[in-house]
């Protein structure tokens, strides 16, 4: 009976034991900085004073990019959705003119799978924005801007349309399209939106099984040419390349990041020094957390100082 009540106790220990929570490292409430003044030179090191203990601390030095209040993530309006891309066309490869052009659409469903949702889809033809090559040298059509094209709450498909008329007008003619870039310019800065890689355009072909093109796409090149014809498939039909949706009226710049002065691992720290480059105002913050497996918390510290030239 003894080794029963002694087998009993020593479960409810190891019990109690491996259900007791474990307690964060004390003192984060006295987590503090300060620095010896509030304005600053361009160059000069700002030297931060750090008091209390904490397991991290992040440091979000008020800079575009790396602001506390965005930590969570950026979104910018954009102001300039600007298209450019360049064209080759071969002309000594054939005769018919007039089979390239360039769409825009806000409709289209991003259905890819047959012609009837290009016909569905309202398509705006822009081609006469741009410079197109008349030669297989290739020419930069211009970087455009297509932010008129926009449509609140809905997103823009690209694309580029051939025509392949039937052998009576002539053999067809190769198009070429590179380097296209769709940029979207904000108030701080401008990002890359799509390219012919990251567009993922798709072919459609208005009669697949009975003209197709030879049309191929690749992940540096927009190929367009038409099909061989024959007695029985020589017809006109078209050819596109659509991409995928973009977003030109919001720019998620994801979350700004700012610099973890101190790991876990490392020993206390007791100071930080930082030196701006550019003059302004900045709200700086430091993050203060202390976490284990059952648990974490933490604390902010802001100050705002000033850069001058």
């Amino acid at each position: 009976m003894k080794n029963i009540n002694y087998l009993i106790i020593c479960c409810a220990i190891l019990f109690t034991a491996c259900n007791k929570k474990i307690e964060l490292t004390p003192g984060l409430e006295n987590f503090k900085v300060s620095t010896t003044a509030t304005s600053f030179k361009v160059g000069e090191e700002v030297n931060f004073s750090i008091q209390g203990s904490a397991d991290i601390i992040n440091f979000y030095s008020g800079e575009e990019y790396h602001q506390l209040d965005y930590r969570d993530g950026r979104v910018e309006k954009i102001e300039e959705a600007i298209l450019s891309f360049n064209t080759s066309n071969p002309v000594l490869s054939g005769a018919q003119t007039d089979q390239f052009s360039v769409m825009a659409s806000t409709d289209f469903d991003g259905n890819y799978s047959d012609y009837s949702h290009i016909q569905n889809a309202t398509w705006v033809d822009i081609t006469n924005r741009f410079k197109l090559a008349t030669s297989a040298t290739f020419l930069a059509g211009g970087a455009i801007n297509i932010t008129d094209l926009k449509v609140d709450k809905k997103p823009i498909y690209i694309a580029f349309k051939y025509l392949t008329r039937p052998s009576s007008f002539g053999i067809v003619r190769t198009w070429h399209v590179e380097a296209l870039s769709l940029k979207g310019n904000t108030s701080t800065g401008s990002l890359v939106l799509g390219d012919i890689a990251k567009s993922a355009f798709r072919l459609i072909e208005q009669n697949p099984e009975t003209a197709p093109s030879r049309s191929t796409l690749s992940a540096t090149r927009i190929t367009l040419l038409g099909n061989l014809a024959t007695p029985q498939n020589d017809i006109e039909t078209q050819t596109w390349a659509v991409s995928r949706a973009f977003n030109i009226t919001d720019a998620d710049m994801g979350p700004d990041k700012p610099i973890t002065i101190k790991a876990y691992s490392d020993s206390r720290l007791d100071r930080h020094t930082y030196a701006y480059k550019t003059p302004g105002t900045y709200n700086v913050s430091f993050v203060a957390k202390n976490t284990n497996v059952d648990g974490s918390a933490e604390v902010v510290r802001e100050m705002e100082i000033t850069i001058v030239p």
